[in-house]
């Protein structure tokens, strides 16, 4: 459900208009998306409830003419008429519901949604629409889990190295260390020969 309203808007314009199918067919599913988007405009708009019932009553008529009219004018004309039947005390029938701002609004909405996409309507009314669906069984090799890390075996150059080390007396590493900072420490007085050197 697309439209602009809730979870629960969606249930309730399901239920009122008997899509419950609309996840399955395509006619329901855009029927649906253009009372969403109504039911969000009317709620936007502040209407009451009796001038929301009445914008979709002209909605659902406007879509149901979609099915047998080709023409965008005259689901204007039609469209005008409705809203005039219910906005002008002098008309027919006139049931005197939406202000002059309202009618404006409506008309805006109107234009917009249904009738700027009148004909994409028409051709989903009139066209059935294909489904293709396809089931495939997919296998997933996975890999086996590890053998657990005390069955591991360990390399035997590796295994004496580690014992070595693990052997080595602690004067033997500081002997190391010693020599290592002798090094480091002629390196450092070469460089600075060389610099002397050099200048």
């Amino acid at each position: 459900m697309e439209g602009g309203g809730s979870d629960g808007d969606g249930r309730f314009v399901v239920e009122k208009f008997d899509l419950k199918d609309f996840e399955s067919n395509a006619k329901s599913t855009i029927l649906l998306d253009l009372y969403l988007w109504t039911l969000s405009f009317c709620k936007e708009a502040g209407l009451s409830e009796e001038k929301t019932s009445a914008l979709f009553t002209i909605m659902k008529r406007l879509h149901e003419h979609s099915k047998d009219h080709d023409d965008v004018l005259s689901a204007f004309n039609l469209f005008k008429q409705m809203l005039l039947q219910h906005s002008l005390a002098n008309t027919q029938g006139c049931v005197e519901l939406y202000s002059p701002t309202e009618v404006k609004m409506i008309t805006q909405f109107v234009h917009t949604t249904f009738l700027q996409h009148y004909r994409l309507y028409r051709f989903a009314n009139t066209r059935d629409q294909e489904k293709d669906q396809f089931s495939t069984c997919l296998f997933v090799n996975t890999a086996p889990a590890p053998p657990p890390l005390l069955a591991g075996k360990v390399d035997e150059e590796k295994k004496a190295v580690q014992e070595q080390v693990a052997e080595e007396k602690p004067d033997d590493k500081e002997a190391k260390e010693e020599v290592a900072k002798e090094e480091k420490k002629e390196e450092e007085e070469s460089s600075e020969a060389r610099v002397a050197k050099a200048v």
